[in-house]
């Protein structure tokens, strides 16, 4: 190869790595993937392995459930953007183990068509969950 394609290749696939490791790449353009659109009421089943950014139209109360949460070896962080429905008045009930700036979670907009952006993490397989009030009320 010309020098300057060493160590270059181009795929037009997914890659599937067996849970091996990339050591120091440098990303250049990066996007996570989306669950988008969901409608949510009752028990959310919030797939780790799925995506790290969710995107739900709360048409009733929900409790997230997490799913598929990485081993105490790995980060997971993933976004939930909930927006309330046309009616409001929906809330969020959050994992067990879930821990918060100033010890409790801060309410939910509950308004009409609000949008709350939060931000979750886990440490160690899901025992422990980190969370924030990103962004509130967004109109």
């Amino acid at each position: 190869f010309p020098s300057h394609d060493r160590g270059l290749t181009t795929l037009s696939a997914n890659l599937v790595m067996a849970n091996n490791n990339i050591t120091n790449p440098v990303l250049t353009g990066y996007t996570e993937a989306e669950v988008a659109n969901t409608a949510a009421t009752g028990t959310w089943t919030m797939d780790c392995s799925a995506a790290n950014f969710f995107d739900l139209t709360l048409t009733g109360s929900i409790t997230i459930s997490p799913t598929n949460v990485p081993p105490s070896t790995r980060v997971w962080a993933g976004t939930i953007a909930a927006k309330q429905d046309a009616t409001g008045g929906r809330t969020i009930t959050w994992p067990t183990g879930i821990k918060w700036p100033g010890g409790s979670a801060p309410p939910a907009t509950t308004t009409a068509n609000a949008i709350d952006i939060w931000s979750l993490m886990t440490y160690d397989g899901g025992t422990t969950w980190v969370g924030s009030l990103s962004v509130k009320n967004v109109a």
